[in-house]
């Protein structure tokens, strides 16, 4: 049998790798994180394996990012100026820290991993943002697999 795929504006224009399904979810390491988890290294990931360095930084990467970008969405209900102030500048030195935390992390990888392909890993592996989801990030863009 010989059989054609038809192909309209809702195929996806990526496939999802075979082992997508095997990535852990960026999300529920967020959660444990901001909960008051390990400090943020290679230990808040340990209970995963990754089939490579590269995916393991783009993982601990898309952490950082969705964390800080957790952080900044945390809201002060205050009407004090003064203590949404001191929130807003709290928030300010987390997300520089976090900032840096990442720069040095990728600095670090591509001291001992030039290779274009690990790059390309870093910034273009897909992993879930939920354990239940099909919802899925990468870099700094999210896309939608139904």
């Amino acid at each position: 049998m010989n059989e054609t795929r038809q192909v309209d504006e809702a195929t996806p224009l990526l496939s999802v790798s075979p082992g997508f399904t095997e990535r852990p979810a960026i999300l529920p390491v967020v959660r444990r994180y901001r909960l008051g988890g390990p400090a943020f290294d290679d230990t808040l990931v340990s209970q995963y394996r990754f089939p490579s360095d590269a995916e393991r930084i783009a993982f601990l990467l898309l952490v950082q990012l969705h964390y800080n970008e957790s952080q900044h969405n945390v809201l002060n209900d205050s009407s004090d100026i003064w203590e949404n102030w001191q929130h807003a500048r709290a928030n300010s030195a987390v997300a520089e820290d976090i900032g840096r935390r990442a720069s040095e992390m990728l600095n670090q990888f591509l001291l001992n991993h030039s290779s274009s392909s690990a790059i390309q890993t870093i910034f273009w592996t897909a992993f879930p943002l939920e354990d239940s989801e099909h919802t899925t990030t990468r870099g700094e863009c999210d896309i939608q697999n139904d």
